[in-house]
């Protein structure tokens, strides 16, 4: 059997097609394009109950934007001609973004209840171990790098 280029050639112009379009069949989703999922937030700003003044629109859209920026979160913050302020970010992280604005600044502790055992039910293969301590003591633990999210979840990186 000899080779025929124009035979190859006419193979790889049919299967080419075909492997692309079963690589994107297949479930291979890409990202979607800044600015096609987007979700606008407005907010309206709220007088101080201590003093009574209510802070000027672009002024609360400049401290906004700082925290969400603080966040790493792409976003777009403006003042409204009606005194809101307007936030447009990506809208899967949207009701993340909500919570932090809206957010006091405050913590929430709880105390935890006595009677509750918190214990695995089943502790068959588990082996006791130590967290390592200041100077190294009591466990082989090493440091390592963490990124974290910005949404609870940290990334191990090693």
């Amino acid at each position: 059997m000899s080779f025929r280029p124009q035979r190859f050639c006419c193979l790889l112009r049919l299967a080419l097609p075909g492997a692309l379009a079963i690589v994107i069949l297949a479930g291979c989703s890409m990202p979607h394009l800044a600015g096609t999922n987007d979700a606008v937030l407005e907010y309206a700003i709220q007088p101080d109950p201590a003093t009574g003044t209510t802070l000027e629109a672009p002024l609360t859209a400049a401290g906004v934007k700082a925290r969400i920026s603080s966040a790493m979160v792409p976003s777009d913050v403006d003042a409204t001609p009606e005194g809101l302020v307007r936030v447009v970010v990506d809208a899967d992280i949207a009701g993340a973004v909500d919570d932090l604005v809206q957010w006091r600044g405050g913590l929430r502790v709880s105390r935890a209840d006595d009677a509750f055992v918190l214990a695995p039910p089943n502790t068959d293969g588990l082996a006791p171990m130590s967290a390592g301590g200041p100077g190294g003591k009591g466990g082989d633990l090493q440091p390592h790098k963490t990124n974290s999210l910005g949404s609870g979840f940290i990334v191990d990186t090693s």
